[in-house]
């Protein structure tokens, strides 16, 4: 029978031993929860646990995420200024003149959930409460130059600027138009988890810049 020395006790054993008969410690390489735990002898316990979530973290990051509520979107909104874009076409002549112009508002758009998000081409904003009704505004996401909706995807932890074109602005009573809010925005958007709506103030300085390029 072949034998071999225990590399703990040096006693001869068979060589096939998993176990040492003598001293009984353990020959089989040790796996790597073993060697995690062993390791506290050169460093601090929480240092050996860590090293064990990290060791069986790839698998597990999407529940740990859900689980913690780290895998969703937010969306962050406001309007930064009032703009004019001047649609530019051919005249008769074959001259480059303006043949319209949009009125809109610049505006900053963040997500600072943890995953990507799509935003709906279009949103709403209430203004005041009139005598014959609320002051509606409807607002499309656009790009200078395409006549196709927006629809702006936001990856997450980023920011990006967009046009905002005021499409439309009229004074709707309550029959025709229910309102949740006054001086509210309401922007929806999309990720993995379904449909959201954001709601933002809708400040006096934003209305008063809109109502200005209207004019």
């Amino acid at each position: 029978m072949d034998t071999i020395n225990c590399k703990y006790c040096c006693s001869e054993i068979p060589a096939k031993a998993t176990v040492c008969p003598v001293c009984r410690k353990s020959l089989s390489e040790p796996g790597p929860l073993q060697k995690i735990l062993n390791w506290r002898d050169v460093v601090t316990f929480p240092t050996a646990v860590a090293a064990l979530i990290a060791a069986v973290y790839t698998p597990a990051v999407e529940p740990v995420q859900r689980w913690l509520g780290l895998d969703d979107s937010e969306l962050n909104a406001a309007f930064l200024n009032p703009d004019i874009y001047n649609v530019e076409g051919k005249n008769e002549a074959g001259q480059t003149v303006i043949t319209d112009n949009i009125p809109m508002m610049r505006m900053l758009l963040s997500n600072t959930g943890y995953t990507l998000m799509v935003v709906l081409h279009n949103f709403t904003c209430v203004g005041e409460k009139l005598e014959d009704g609320n002051q509606i505004f409807v607002f499309r996401f656009f790009e200078p130059g395409n006549a196709n909706a927006v629809y702006p995807s936001i990856e997450r932890g980023a920011s990006r600027d967009f046009f905002a074109a005021i499409d439309n602005y009229a004074v709707y009573p309550e029959s025709e138009w229910q309102v949740a809010a006054n001086h509210q925005c309401t922007i929806t958007y999309t990720d993995k988890h379904g449909r959201k709506n954001f709601d933002f103030a809708f400040t006096e300085e934003a209305r008063e810049n809109v109502m200005d390029v209207l004019n």
